[in-house]
């Protein structure tokens, strides 16, 4: 069992590459106190990244929709009406 002496958050900013050095050092710390520590951190990497790639696809989709939604609107959309 890994040893639970790290925060997440840390893990969290070292992941998206915003872990100061002091974070990244107490990281590589926490590293070699324990192998399972090791195994611990590429297991959330991984959970991290599919994370990330999830949400991407989810704003993709999300933009792709809205984009539908408003050539529709527009295509359908009475003409301007000219007063003078």
């Amino acid at each position: 069992m890994y040893s639970k002496t790290i925060d997440e958050g840390m893990m969290v900013r070292y992941f998206s590459g915003e872990a100061t050095a002091e974070e990244q050092r107490q990281l590589l710390a926490w590293i070699n106190e324990n192998p399972d520590n090791e195994q611990m951190l590429f297991i959330l990497k991984d959970i991290y990244e599919a994370s990330a790639s999830a949400n991407l696809s989810i704003a993709a989709q999300t933009d792709t929709k809205w984009n539908r939604i408003k050539n529709i609107v527009e295509q359908n959309a009475p003409p301007p009406s000219t007063k003078y």
